[in-house]
Parts: structure tokens; C-alpha cells; sequence
């Protein structure tokens, strides 16, 4: 593909090639007849300038010799007249003769002369005596003069020449201007325009070359903003000053791109906004899915012993007291163990819906750890559990002070639920870079590496035999872990030397 820089200086040069063939080829054609036309205007208006010049002079003021009548001022107007138009010229007075059509007279009183005056004088008399006089030469022809063409074969050249009198008649007049001049014209006037067109051409295609150059440079320009807007890039923006069409376009293309710019934009955030929102629609379903097994395979179980001992109370299994009781006793412990895991379930699908609208609050976190931990000096004292407790006076955060209760009461429950060995649980809070870390860690086995991730699932069990010793669901966890995404804020588990340490972190 060419570029728009080489094509226009092609046609720059081509026009002006075109230009120079056609100026020759026209001199070549025309420059003859234009020529012709031009000597025969000159030699009209010689006879009208000498008739006006020998209109009132009398006859008997002429002699050979000193060309009386004709002031210096006319004679100096006639030889810059015959210099200007390379014109010999004579004018003679005579005896009136007819001769080719033109009545006049001859003498030898010679009025004026420019050129070889013999020559002329042969001229003169040659065509008053009709020798030189061709018909078939005859170029033009009117009341007083004509005017043919004619060659010398002395000097082997081609004349135009003129033989006439004045309206009077009283005076002969010839002209002569060789028509060699035209042909050496003609040859030098192409010879100058070749030399002068090569020049041109070389000149103009330079010239071309350098102004194509620098208007295809904004158009380049153009060109590699429209590259980037079609990757999708619109930071490009054209600077140029131009008050042209290229200027127009530029400052178009700039709001286009402005345009697109915002347009995509505006398409992103749509799109984002609908991604999350069928994100959220599937992680809703999923849930959704997730409570209905969940529930389905947590509540089986203790729905099938609260049936099975009911009806064997309604059938009268057993008539001993004891043993109902304890019947009864089974029954009241699985509807409450059922009642607590959908209230779990209720709370975990608020805090993951958003439904429920916690309060940030700046709260002493010691006061309120220092508080749970009260509340359970019964259950350490039951399962023979030491508590240790290090934690400054005062320790405030940001957060929803339900919610951390919430949170910090499961990691309780799930401690007292698996510790071992020692049988130490340790509530602990550091602080780091503006953060409060608060550890819960007791002692025993440790949860496997590949199924750290996994506890924070509903319904998830590490260890199912053990969770159906203490009556757990695997949902404390998961309502952990979403109450901390509500804030914002990170929560964890790893091993320690000997034991497990669960954690979450706050806001200073």
C-alpha cells in the first residue's frame, strides 16, 4: 500500500510533467500560427503608422539623399518600430503603375529605409513590375497591401514579406522579417521549457515530497489514536492546532474517544453489577441447596428419636418410671438440640443475606471477654478445664458487639468441645499495626493441614464421632466466619506445639 505521502508527490509531479509536455506540445502546434498571426498584426500596423506619418507631406519636399519630410522624432519611431518587430523596411516615392491589383507610383525618391536598401529596392521593383508577384503565395491581401511568403535562394531562407502603398497612393512600401527566427524561437522556447521543467520537476517533487510529509503527519497521528481506541485504549487524545478538516476530525475523534470512554465505563460497571448480581443469585441457590441437605441431614436423626421414643411412650414400652422419664428426657434434649441448629441457620442466613443490620459501637473488648468468660466458669469447672486469661484492663474496638460475642462464644464452645491432653484453653489479645488480634487455643490434637480450610463450611465435621458426643452441627464455624467478612476483617485456625489456636482480628 502506498503511502498518501508518495502518491501526492506522484501527482504533484505528474501535473507538472503534464504541464511541460502540454506547453511543448502546444508551442509546437501553435507557436507557427500565433507567429504568423502576430507579423502580420505588426506589419497593419506599420502602414497605418506611416500612413499617419506621410499623410500631409508634400511631394516636392523629398530627395534622394537626405529623406526630407520625415521629422527625427517620426523616423526614430519608425526604427524602434522596425527594431522591436525585426522588420526591414522601405518606403519609396514614384510614378503611379497598377501592378497585382495595388494602383500606385515609382520613383527614386527613397522616404525612409531599414535594412540592405539595394535588396529593398529590388523587392520594391519587383513586385511593381510584377516579377516577384505569386498569387499562390498571397497570405493576406487587402485595399492597399498584401502580404505572402517567399524564399531567398541566395541566402537559402524563408521571408515574410509585404508590398503595399499608402491610401494615397503616392508611396511604395515594402517589408521584409525572415521566418528563420521563428523556427530558432521555437526550438529555444522547448529547449528552455524542457530545461526549465526537468528543474521544476526535481524542485517540486522535493518540495511535494516534504509538504506531503507534513500533511500525512497529523493523519498518522490519527491513525494511531484510532489503533489504540480499537484496543481500547482512549488516553490518547490529538493535540494538533489545525483549524483545516483535519483539525475537525481530530477534535471528533477526541470526543469520540471521550465518548467511548465513558460508554465502556458506564458498560463495565453494568456488567460487574450484573456478574455480582447473578453471583449472588448462585451463591443464594447454592445455599439455598446447601441449608436444604444440611437441615435435611442434621434434624433426620433427632426427628427419628423424638418419633421413635414418643410412640414408645404412646405404646407403653416400659410402665417404670424412671425409664420414661428418661424417655422424656431424650426427647426434650434432641428438640432442643434441633431448636438451637435452626436458630443457628436463621442467624447465619441474616448475616450472609445482609438481612440483619448490625450497629458499629466502640466497646471495651476485655470488659466483654472478661464477661463470656464468667459466664462459663461452670462448664471449665464440668469438663475440669483451666483458664487462662491474658488481656490488658481495657481494650477498645470498632465492631458489633453482639456479633464478636457471638463469635467469641463459638470458638468457646468448639474449644471446650475438643480439648485434650492438658486440658488448658487460653484467651489471648495482642496488638499489631492498629489491629486487635484476639487468640482462643486449647489444648489437644491438631486439625490436618487439608482440612483447615474446610471448617469454615455449614454442616462441616472434622471428626464426626466426636461431634455427635457433644451434639454438635457444624454451623458455629461457618457464623463465624461471616460475621468477620461483615466486618470487613480476617479470622483463622492453625496448629500450635500443642494444641489448636483459633482467631479473629478487629479494628483498633
Amino acid at each position: 500500500m502506498r503511502s498518501i505521502r508518495i502518491r501526492y508527490t506522484l501527482i504533484v509531479v505528474g501535473l507538472i510533467a503534464a504541464t511541460v509536455v502540454g506547453s511543448i506540445l502546444l508551442n509546437l502546434a501553435y507557436f507557427e500560427i500565433y507567429y504568423f498571426k502576430n507579423k502580420e498584426k505588426s506589419i497593419s500596423q506599420m502602414y497605418e503608422l506611416i500612413d499617419s506619418m506621410l499623410e500631409d507631406v508634400p511631394s516636392s519636399d523629398f530627395t534622394w539623399d537626405g529623406y526630407a519630410g520625415l521629422d527625427s522624432e517620426s523616423e526614430l519611431s519608425l526604427r524602434q518600430y522596425c527594431e522591436n518587430s525585426n522588420l526591414d523596411l522601405m518606403v519609396l516615392e514614384g510614378n503611379r503603375v497598377v501592378v497585382g491589383g495595388l494602383t500606385g507610383s515609382i520613383m527614386n525618391h527613397c522616404v525612409f529605409s531599414r535594412g540592405n536598401e539595394r535588396e529593398l529596392k529590388n523587392l520594391i521593383f519587383g513586385y511593381a513590375l510584377g516579377s516577384r508577384y505569386n498569387a499562390d503565395n498571397v497570405i493576406i491581401r487587402d485595399e492597399n497591401h498584401y502580404v505572402c511568403q517567399a524564399h531567398d535562394e541566395d541566402l537559402k531562407t524563408d521571408f515574410l514579406e509585404s508590398f503595399g502603398t499608402t491610401k494615397d497612393k503616392r508611396f511604395f512600401i515594402v517589408m521584409r522579417t525572415p521566418l528563420q527566427n521563428m523556427q530558432e524561437n521555437i526550438m529555444l522556447s522547448n529547449e528552455f521549457n524542457l530545461r526549465t521543467a526537468i528543474a521544476i520537476l526535481m524542485l517540486g517533487a522535493v518540495i511535494a515530497y516534504l509538504f506531503a510529509g507534513r500533511m500525512s503527519r497529523p493523519i498518522k497521528k490519527l491513525s494511531e489514536i484510532a489503533g489504540r481506541m480499537e484496543r481500547l485504549d482512549f488516553t490518547a487524545r490529538y493535540d494538533g492546532k489545525e483549524k483545516d478538516e483535519i483539525g475537525v476530525l481530530g477534535n471528533t475523534m477526541n470526543q469520540l474517544s471521550h465518548q467511548l470512554e465513558r460508554t465502556i465505563t458506564e458498560l463495565k460497571e453494568a456488567n460487574l453489577e450484573l456478574r455480582r448480581d447473578i453471583e449472588k443469585k448462585d451463591a443464594r441457590e447454592t445455599m439455598r441447596q446447601e441449608f436444604l441437605a444440611g437441615v435435611s441431614h442434621e434434624l433426620k436423626t433427632p426427628i427419628a428419636l423424638i418419633q421413635g421414643y414418643a410412640e414408645g411412650l404412646r405404646d407403653g414400652v416400659t410402665e417404670d418410671e424412671e425409664s420414661k422419664n428418661w424417655y422424656c428426657d431424650v426427647i426434650i434434649d434432641e428438640a432442643a438440640k434441633m431448636n438451637r441448629m435452626v436458630r443457628q441457620m436463621l442467624t447465619l442466613n441474616e448475616i450472609e443475606f445482609g438481612s440483619a443490620k448490625g450497629r458499629m459501637e466502640h466497646f471495651d473488648l476485655g470488659e466483654m471477654i472478661r464477661g463470656v468468660l464468667a459466664s462459663y466458669q461452670i462448664m471449665f469447672l464440668q469438663k475440669d478445664v483451666t483458664l487462662k486469661l491474658i488481656c490488658a484492663e481495657s481494650v477498645y474496638v470498632w465492631a458489633d458487639e453482639l456479633r464478636i460475642e457471638d463469635v467469641l462464644r463459638n470458638y468457646l464452645n468448639n474449644a471446650l468441645n475438643h480439648v485434650d491432653g492438658e486440658r488448658v484453653i487460653t484467651v489471648e489479645t495482642q496488638e499489631r499495626e492498629g489491629l486487635i488480634r484476639v487468640n482462643v487455643k486449647n489444648t489437644g490434637r491438631p486439625i490436618p493441614e487439608e482440612e483447615q480450610e474446610k471448617i469454615w463450611l455449614r454442616f462441616y465435621k472434622v471428626d464426626k464421632a466426636r461431634t455427635r458426643e457433644y451434639g454438635g452441627n457444624g454451623i458455629g464455624l461457618s457464623i463465624v466466619k461471616a460475621v468477620m467478612e461483615a466486618h470487613g476483617r480476617d479470622c483463622g485456625v492453625y496448629n500450635a506445639e500443642d494444641g489448636v489456636v483459633f482467631w479473629f482480628e478487629l479494628d483498633k
